[in-house]
């Protein structure tokens, strides 16, 4: 709890420079309006209220819920240590208000303010620093920060628009004693009813279950800095299918077409293969595993990373079937080279994810190894052999099989696609249930 609260109170620390310069100049101006007492009853409830604030905005826009879930504290300790925050920058903010005003007494500034007022002022900065600072956190956890950020400015508004009715009401009243009792008793009842309302709140809260779509691309984005900064070398393989594509402007495109798939799957699997060894290697993925991001996040980044890919390498082994379009004007030529490269890589990893989920890396090593060599060997290895008697029959199967797919592009590709979110799900059902 302590690491949690040590948290609260350096985020606070972010803007106190603020609240001081605040405090500086509030506190003479509202003696010009007339407010003896807004030094206590306005001055210190902003600077507790700006100070819970910018720690809830920080925590939503960082995300340090998560964080600090992931961690071996309990949430209950959570909520206490920022309900400790609240209570101990009320301190902190009515000690530096108090020697602000007693310096600028002494000066002249200020007028001093008689003991009774005095204890008025202060039980009412109490109440307004709970409602600002226990209630408030209690119904940014309820509702989430975005829909509840004006109600401190609406509270604001409502309480400099009020504050000096009870002030005029009791001034000079018997009551003075009394009501400043009943003040901090109300400031410490919503004190207590907000912190247990919170911990009730904060322990039905899910953190992981959620898929943010956002935490997938920032995923994406480090799987793309790892290849670029770190795996540079094994970006040369992408020349190895702007290469093999060459073959189409002399051969015909069921030859072709072919050595152009899976030189591209070739590319695809080195790249994508590359970054699991490598964060294999770096245990980098343990470390996300104990990150506050979903387990489906980590799958769909992993899977839009290798679609990245196949999309780049697809490109870069059409250059040579655009210039064979250019030649024959025939624009299908391109169309079919991307999309059969497309494709084809789409359901290696279809098929290849969900084993690396299920089996993990060493397990796979040997399985990826026949897979790389084969995509490297296996069109040139059908080309050789196409016309040997004995594996004509199956030579000839596999060709119809590939005709059936340069006809019907459109339709398989589509097939591809949800063959490739079905692999997805497969693969999330595989990580979820580990």
């Amino acid at each position: 709890m302590n690491v949690a609260l040590r948290r609260n109170l350096f985020i606070m620390r972010k803007n106190y420079l603020m609240n001081i310069i605040f405090m500086i100049f509030s506190i003479p101006l509202w003696t010009v309006t007339s407010n003896s007492l807004g030094f206590m009853n306005l001055t210190i409830p902003l600077m507790t209220y700006t100070s819970v604030y910018i720690m809830e905005q920080l925590e939503d826009y960082y995300k340090y819920d998560c964080i600090l879930n992931s961690l071996p504290i309990k949430r209950d300790e959570i909520v206490k240590a920022k309900f400790k925050a609240v209570i101990i920058i009320y301190v902190i903010n009515t000690a530096l208000t108090l020697i602000t005003y007693f310096i600028y007494s002494i000066l002249g500034v200020t007028d001093f303010v008689n003991g009774e007022m005095f204890l008025l002022g202060l039980s009412i900065s109490f109440l307004i620093s709970m409602v600002y600072g226990a209630v408030g956190i209690a119904l940014i956890n309820k509702f989430g920060y975005e829909k509840i950020k004006l109600f401190g400015i609406l509270m604001m508004l409502i309480i400099m628009s009020t504050i000096s009715i009870p002030l005029y009401m009791l001034q000079g009243s018997v009551l003075i004693p009394f009501m400043s009792l009943i003040f901090i008793i109300i400031g410490i009842t919503s004190y207590v009813i907000s912190l247990k309302a919170t911990m009730k709140i904060y322990d039905a809260k899910e953190f992981w279950e959620v898929i943010k779509m956002y935490d997938s691309i920032k995923l994406v984005k480090k799987d793309m800095s790892v290849i670029f900064k770190i795996n540079k070398m094994n970006l040369f393989v992408f020349v190895y299918p702007i290469c093999m594509s060459c073959v189409i402007i002399t051969s015909n495109l069921s030859v072709s077409i072919p050595i152009i798939m899976t030189a591209t799957a070739y590319a695809v699997y080195a790249i994508v293969v590359g970054l699991i060894t490598t964060e294999e290697k770096t245990k980098s993925s343990i470390i996300y595993q104990s990150l506050p991001v979903n387990k489906l996040s980590i799958i769909v980044g992993k899977y839009l990373f290798a679609s990245a890919v196949i999309l780049i390498a697809s490109l870069l082994s059409s250059i040579f079937p655009v210039v064979k379009s250019i030649m024959n004007k025939d624009i299908s030529i391109v169309v079919l080279s991307f999309l059969n490269s497309f494709m084809f890589s789409t359901i290696l990893f279809s098929i290849f994810f969900p084993f690396y989920f299920k089996m993990g890396y060493l397990k796979m090593h040997t399985i990826n190894l026949i897979i790389f060599f084969s995509l490297v060997l296996s069109a040139t290895f059908i080309n050789l052999v196409r016309n040997v008697p004995a594996i004509k029959p199956f030579i000839d199967k596999i060709y119809i099989v590939i005709n059936f797919v340069m006809q019907n592009s459109i339709a398989v590709f589509i097939g591809c696609m949800i063959v490739y979110a079905i692999s997805i799900l497969l693969s999330y059902n595989i990580e979820r249930n580990k």
